[in-house]
């Protein structure tokens, strides 16, 4: 499969997880994690476990933004405001984030992860849910 084709299936797949995943919730919130927004985004990830491992590889090249809880949940909320998000429901954010997907794609904002290329908006959820598994979380 060449790169062109590996991306447009890769895109086309995220999008479609996206628009189709369920809602959950649940979330230790704790500082950046509080963020408008950030737990709802978490919420959409059909597999939290395997964007985290996504995310941790993705991490492994952005130190600046795995060096702290806050430092990608607020690049994340930023871009979100920019886009125009100023809360509502799950299916508008859903839609904001096909959106923001779909522009990466087109702007040519794409990471390569493992050999994967997905827009950079994703591969920030990615990192997010990596962070958020990584949190403690509290004791019952």
């Amino acid at each position: 499969m060449d790169i062109a084709r590996r991306e447009i299936l890769a895109g086309a797949a995220a999008m479609a997880v996206v628009a189709f995943a369920g809602v959950s919730g649940g979330f230790l919130l704790r500082s950046g994690f509080d963020r408008a927004g950030i737990a709802d985004l978490l919420a959409l990830l059909p597999d939290k476990h395997a964007a985290a491992r996504i995310g941790a590889a993705w991490l492994g090249r952005h130190n600046e933004l795995a060096s702290s809880w806050d430092t990608l949940p607020r690049l994340v909320a930023e871009r979100l405001a920019k886009s125009g998000w100023r809360g509502g429901d799950i299916d508008a954010l859903r839609a904001l984030v096909a959106s923001l997907v779909r522009t990466d794609f087109e702007t040519g904002a794409i990471e390569d992860v493992d050999g994967w290329r997905i827009s950079r908006f994703q591969a920030e959820l990615c990192g997010l849910a990596c962070l958020d598994a990584s949190r403690p979380k509290a004791r019952g």
